[in-house]
């Protein structure tokens, strides 16, 4: 894993045509050496990507399609393209998937679905019930597909041959495994699971105005933690139009949708848990989650800088852009597909807080459409399928990655060296969220939404009223884990 990082913004400029070469020749010598001699750092963090073996065999695969079945929305210009276009993620994701297919002489086919969120998992059962061998692999929504998987609709990953979680390209396999069974693909195969992943944005300009330090060094200082986030924001607050009346034309220090979609994980809080025996439990210790709800309805409700935009799934992106907030709630992708594009804008990204020092590391949350491999396939297929996905993935983490941070951080939204380790931090911390995925929106994960939605600081009556359906439905998952095991 990459330990140091420096001079990037050297590297990433270097970055596009260097992907432009690795398909057609391993020559990058005099590239590679012109990075090591300008940096100062021991390490040369793209090259140290590249020299990552996936240990794959030599295999002729003669021209086989291997075929993915998805939705458009969720694997273009993420896991696949037709073509280049100049684009520097898009021609990223081309050479990583041409160099994959040249190497083992296969033909990846994505077929896309039509679908919508609802009408995919539809579409794949009927797809397993017939028996339908033709796709490798299928996306889903995380939470949709989670439960398809106790239907013995999914293979387990352990089962597959050529998979090595041990690999860097993999995020914490062992966060979403029960019984030894996992379904859901977490790796570096597409950008999507980056892109989705939950984060904190900071304007620089606000906190220039309010004589505040940036939090880069408190970051990487393992001391980035929620009292140090709300003791920043609390009093950041400015009545714009002088009408004494807190509105959206205001800045505020901090703001956050009620649904606080990750932030329960990244505060090291999983309300279905696993205990020392790998068996599933309701989480029944109120002490951190009714602590944690008390500070955010305090920081949310009572402070003049903390703010909830009180609508489901609604978040504040425009007020960020219209350098209105201090500091915000939102992914990856937000600075990709919105932040990028707004004039004198000057912002940085940093992961989600921990609940204290006590916690070991950050945990940034992605919220996803991952990909499961179809029970149709025979043992044969299931070899292809395994070599395809890790060769995939390590494509991925060397070619696809490095490209979505420059185009994700680059120049006018990544004026300092600290914000691409911010994103490096974030990526290494990238984990999925089992209560989000296995609860079926019928167990506590929900708690900071229903509560900050009521405002409401309640979370032992909230308990008492979820407690019986969230036990109902760990009852089920073991019952349906324990039937594949």
């Amino acid at each position: 894993m990459i330990k140091h990082i420096a001079s990037w913004v050297l590297i990433l400029a270097l970055l596009l045509p260097m992907l432009f070469s690795c398909a057609k020749t391993d020559g990058n010598e005099d590239a590679t050496a012109a990075i090591t001699d300008a940096v100062t750092d021991e390490s040369d963090p793209l090259a140290e990507r590249k020299a990552v073996s996936d240990d794959l065999p030599a295999t002729d695969l003669e021209g086989l399609q291997w075929r993915v079945y998805s939705q458009e929305v969720h694997v273009k210009g993420y896991f696949y393209t037709d073509a280049e276009d100049g684009e520097v993620v898009n021609d990223a994701i081309y050479y990583a998937n041409r160099t994959v297919e040249e190497r083992f002489n296969v033909d990846l086919v994505v077929d896309y679905s039509g679908n919508d969120d609802a009408g995919q998992p539809a579409a794949i059962q009927r797809l397993v019930a017939a028996g339908d061998s033709s796709y490798s692999l299928v996306t889903c929504h995380d939470v949709l597909g989670s439960n398809l998987s106790l239907n013995g609709t999914f293979v387990n990953l352990y089962k597959i041959n050529h998979l090595n979680f041990d690999k860097p390209w993999w995020h914490d396999m062992e966060a979403i495994t029960v019984l030894g069974q996992v379904y859901m693909i977490s790796s570096d195969m597409s950008v999507l699971q980056l892109s989705r992943t939950w984060s904190v944005y900071f304007n620089k300009d606000i906190m220039d105005d309010f004589t505040l330090e940036y939090p880069y060094q408190t970051v990487l200082d393992g001391t980035w933690t929620l009292d140090k986030l709300i003791s920043l924001t609390r009093d950041v607050y400015v009545d714009v139009n002088g009408d004494s009346t807190r509105d959206d034309n205001d800045i505020y220090g901090f703001s956050i949708l009620p649904n606080c979609y990750g932030w329960l994980d990244s505060m090291g809080i999983q309300t279905t848990m696993k205990d020392d025996t790998d068996i599933l439990k309701v989480n029944e210790d109120q002490t951190k989650i009714t602590s944690l709800v008390e500070k955010m309805y305090d920081w949310l409700f009572n402070t003049a800088g903390g703010r909830s935009s009180m609508q489901n799934n609604v978040t504040e992106n425009e007020m960020f852009e219209n350098q209105q907030l201090m500091m915000i709630y939102s992914m990856v992708a937000d600075s990709v597909n919105s932040y990028r594009f707004v004039e004198k804008l000057n912002y940085g990204i940093l992961p989600v807080p921990k609940y204290d020092e006590k916690q070991a590391d950050y945990i940034s949350t992605f919220m996803d459409y991952p990909f499961f491999v179809p029970n149709t396939q025979s043992d044969e297929q299931l070899d292809v399928t395994g070599l395809m996905i890790e060769a995939l993935s390590a494509e991925g983490y060397k070619q696809i990655f490095p490209a979505y941070y420059e185009i994700a951080l680059k120049v006018k939204y990544a004026q300092d060296d600290e914000s691409v380790q911010m994103i490096e931090i974030i990526n290494r911390t990238t984990r999925p969220s089992f209560s989000w995925c296995f609860e079926n929106w019928q167990g506590l994960q929900q708690s900071l939404y229903t509560l900050i939605l009521g405002k409401s600081s309640d979370y032992a009556s909230y308990y008492a009223k979820t407690v019986k359906s969230a036990e109902a439905r760990v009852k089920t998952l073991l019952k349906m884990f324990e039937k594949m095991e």
